[in-house]
């Protein structure tokens, strides 16, 4: 059976997965670089610059807040929160070369894991779904089980796991701006 090296990680509900040939590194993330940066789509990290690629805030949908009871009934307000917050996207970074050979960091809450994907697991997305779901950044997912503990801390199960197209994600990262999510 042909498999794929992949790391797992979760973000906000959702499991992503990258292969390893992408992946650099994965490190921590520095406290000094999330208190003192003001852009936040570079970091600056051993004598290189990054760009940051903050899922976490595009894959959370922002909560929606009760307008006064004098406008009218059923209008919500989007809360909407500028810049972001690097100090709650993640404690760790994958570093990732993308497909154009720069080099990108996502941040992530826990350590990712590597695992060995079945390629059999893995099948396209109805173009349909893939652009509208998690706004295009994954063109293919795959069902992986999982044993008892390794994902969830809970028994056995099965995870569906989107495989992240680095290029599409760059670019939604890029172009999103915090709270303007629907």
């Amino acid at each position: 059976m042909k498999k794929v090296q992949v790391i797992v990680f979760k973000i906000a509900k959702y499991w992503l997965a990258l292969p390893m040939k992408v992946v650099l590194n994965i490190r921590d993330f520095p406290s000094n670089i999330k208190e003192s940066s003001r852009d936040n789509r570079l970091i600056h990290l051993d004598n290189r610059t990054l760009t940051l690629l903050p899922l976490k805030p595009i894959l959370v949908k922002p909560s929606k807040a009760k307008l006064p009871l004098a406008k009218p009934l059923g209008e919500t307000a989007t809360v909407r929160k500028s810049p972001t917050e690097l100090s709650n996207i993640g404690e760790f970074l994958i570093i990732v070369k993308t497909p154009r050979g720069e080099a990108c960091a996502i941040p992530v809450d826990k350590l990712p894991t590597m695992i060995d994907l079945p390629l059999s697991t893995i099948r396209k997305l109805p173009d349909s779904y893939s652009q509208s779901y998690l706004l295009g950044m994954a063109n293919y997912v795959a069902v992986s089980q999982w044993p008892k503990g390794k994902a969830t801390g809970t028994e056995a199960e099965k995870l569906t796991i989107f495989l992240l197209d680095l290029e599409r994600a760059l670019s939604v990262a890029i172009g999103y701006k915090v709270g303007s999510r629907e």
